[in-house]
This record gives C-alpha cells, structure tokens and sequence, in this order.
C-alpha cells in the first residue's frame, strides 16, 4: 500500500502507514489542540509527499440525490437539512459540508459537519490529503461484496464499537439506508434499527445479510435473525475498515 490511511473519531486518531505489512497505529487525543502535534509527528515518520486518504468515523450524515443538490458554494440549505434530521447540535460554526458518494452510480451527496478542529490539523500537515466519507467506505465493501457474491435481498455493512455504530444498507447497488447510533446503544438496539430499516424498505429479514466489523460482543443476539459475516478476524478491529479506506483513494 502507498499509501497514509488516517481516520479521526472524535478522541483517537488510527492510521495505516504506507507499505506492505504495516501495522494499524493509534494515538488518542484527549485535547483538541494536541491534533497538530500529533500529525506532525506522523508526518516525520512517513514523508511529507506521502500520499494521504483521511476519513472522521462515524459521523452524523444526511443523504441526498445529486438531483437535490443545488449548485453554487452556498450551503446554507445542507445546515438546514441536516439540523432538521438530526438536530442542531450536530452542525457547526465551520458549517456542513456535501461529499459525493463516489462508490456508487447515482452519486449521491452526504451531507456532514466536519469536525474543525481535525480539518484544519489535516490540512495544515498534509494539505495533499483527500477526505473521503465514511459512508463511502463502508459502501464500497458493500460493493465489493455484492460482486463477489452476488444477493437478492438487503445487504447492511455496520461497524460497532463501544464510540458508536456506523449502518449502511444496499440493495444491489443502490444506497437503502444511512444510520448512526450513538455510544452507550446495546446490540439489540443495533439489531432493532436493521430491521426496522428493512421492513420500512418492504424487504424482508430473512433475507438479508449483514457484515460487520468492529467489537463483537456488540453484535450478540443478531445471528438468530440475519446471516451475520465479519471480514476478516482480527484482534483490534481495524485493519479491515482502514485497508478499505485506503483502496477508496
């Protein structure tokens, strides 16, 4: 790989250096004035010209068409729309910002709000660094899955962590379903918001499937509804989600 993966979350940063075999990274930050350093300090392991792939996990999104997305650099109607989904706490003074959901056909548009405070870090350190979402992470999996093993039904790719849970859902090659929930949500909590996302959808439960990545016990109970996969074993949970990141730039 040639490439830096980065993703911020919040408190810790994780990274895959570039090269073959390396070793998924993690720093946690506790101070948002800390992020600098602690990138500089990267960047003097791996080369300032190195290639750079950096996405926030699991952040609040709002998706909509291409269609629906007015052109011009006014976003003022993306604060609107992603505070009437999911409160005014989840925008910022820096605003929200549109991401093109390059994995797929249609293009749709999420909408976030970048975190300030790791923008300004990332770009200042590595002003070479392409932002990718999260969501088209976690949708290019599903992609990938669906080549591989072809499926009729709802295919969801969540990743779970004790921070929160990421949901994505795909029916063939079309974007179903975006969701987050946050620290604390017990797996049953998880396994509820699958299914009613696939009944809303008017698909069925029993058949779908799911891949997950991220903490296991975070997923009890849900194999007694869905096929549940995990993509690879692995100790931390993270090499999986960083390798796909890296394969997005």
């Amino acid at each position: 790989m040639t490439r830096l993966a980065l993703i911020w979350d919040g408190r810790w940063l994780t990274w895959l250096p570039p090269g073959e075999g390396g070793k998924v990274g993690r720093r946690e930050i506790v101070q948002a004035d800390m992020i600098p350093e602690v990138l500089k300090a990267l960047r003097n392991q791996v080369g300032a010209g190195v290639q750079v792939v950096a996405s926030e996990w699991g952040q609040s999104t709002t998706v909509v068409p291409a269609e629906m997305s007015p052109q011009g650099a006014d976003n003022a109607w993306m604060n609107d729309l992603h505070a009437m989904h999911h409160g005014a706490r989840a925008t910022s003074n820096q605003g929200c910002k549109g991401m093109v959901l390059e994995q797929l056909n249609e293009l749709p548009v999420a909408i976030v709000c970048p975190s300030e405070d790791w923008t300004v870090a990332l770009n200042a350190t590595f002003p070479q660094a392409r932002s990718i979402h999260w969501v088209d992470v976690l949708v290019r999996d599903l992609v990938q899955w669906g080549r591989e093993q072809p499926f009729q039904g709802w295919s969801l790719r969540v990743d779970v962590r004790k921070e929160g849970a990421s949901m994505t859902a795909m029916v063939g090659e079309r974007l179903q379903w975006v969701h987050r929930l946050e620290e604390g949500f017990q797996p049953e909590d998880a396994l509820y918001a699958m299914v009613n996302a696939i009944h809303r959808g008017e698909g069925e439960v029993g058949e779908a499937r799911v891949l997950w990545s991220g903490d296991r016990a975070l997923t009890n109970g849900w194999d007694r509804f869905l096929p549940v996969i995990q993509p690879t074993p692995e100790p931390d949970g993270w090499i999986s989600v960083v390798q796909t990141l890296v394969s997005c730039g």
